[in-house]
């Protein structure tokens, strides 16, 4: 296992999603000591981001020459995502960002592309049946995408389920489901452990009824339900992750631990982020160590 983040560990300052440009993001995490990165391709996608522009390509080419320069891999990357119902004239935008994130992540060597799964409703509730269709429908057209780019595979992400509101894909079994379904080797599964902690799921026997469609990961921690208590530092919430690692270990996964820690950092003042990124990784390169184990610090036998 290799320690990555998401770009946008330092991307979101406050309410704004754009304070710091993706290029910044990936200096500041090369400057860290991150080698390996997850490009934030869904918030390039909103409107008026580097994907929604007619020079879309040209961007995508100067990441590749960025990430070259600094000796950075991107190994992972988020897909532009959306839910149902879709509002009234917007279906056609959201499939175009989808394309344009398929098309990008593969020009760029990303192994695996995190795509959300669908959620939809009938005249009388949550349909398990229209969803399950609705996801057919849509990976396979996802998956004719990707088809040019020999080494880009797609994991289907895990959802958050509440008491308010049911979501297709928040369970290892949905998602295991679906996997099985589409029956190809273009796809795999990405565990985020605070959606899962938000769901109550069991973390551990999540890991092991996923197994080898294990592909990819959000590492993230969570205080509870509410927005801005989720996605945080792991330790800084209720993830139990010495457990979490020793489970990864024992199922052989091979992906990345990838940050998806953005409300750890997003009201950090600018004085404080190269600080924090880097503490960010300290917390990674313990995570990755105790993966390899044996690896106990001396505090930790106190």
């Amino acid at each position: 296992m290799r320690l990555s983040t998401s770009t946008n560990i330092h991307e979101i300052y406050g309410d704004n999603l754009y304070y710091y440009t993706i290029e910044e993001s990936i200096k500041e995490c090369a400057q860290a000591g991150f080698r390996v990165l997850d490009i934030n391709l869904h918030t390039a996608s909103l409107a008026g981001g580097p994907l929604d522009r007619e020079d879309w390509e040209a961007w995508v080419d100067s990441i590749e020459q960025l990430t070259c320069s600094l000796g950075v891999e991107l190994s992972q990357a988020h897909a532009h995502f959306y839910t149902w119902p879709v509002e009234e004239g917007r279906l056609e935008w959201h499939e175009e960002m989808m394309r344009r994130s398929i098309l990008a992540a593969g020009r760029l060597g990303v192994s695996w592309l995190v795509v959300h799964p669908f959620s939809l409703e009938d005249e009388a509730w949550y349909s398990r049946r229209k969803s399950m269709e609705t996801n057919l429908y849509y990976m396979k057209k996802y998956e004719a995408l990707a088809a040019p780019f020999a080494g880009l595979g797609l994991a289907v992400e895990n959802m958050v389920e509440s008491r308010e509101k049911r979501r297709f894909g928040s369970s290892a079994e949905d998602l295991l489901e679906l996997y099985e379904a589409l029956d190809s080797e273009r796809f795999g599964l990405c565990w985020d452990f605070g959606h899962a902690e938000r769901s109550k799921a069991d973390q551990r026997a999540s890991l092991l009824q996923m197994g080898k469609s294990l592909k990819a990961t959000h590492v993230e921690d969570t205080n509870g339900m509410y927005f801005g208590c989720d996605h945080l530092l792991p330790f800084a919430g209720m993830v139990k992750w010495e457990e979490v690692i020793d489970t990864l270990a024992e199922i052989g996964y091979e992906g990345d631990l990838t940050f998806e820690i953005h409300n750890f950092t997003r009201n950090m003042p600018p004085a404080l982020r190269t600080a924090a990124v880097k503490f960010c990784y300290e917390v990674g390169c313990y995570l990755v160590k105790r993966a390899h184990g044996p690896y106990i610090l001396q505090e930790d036998k106190k």
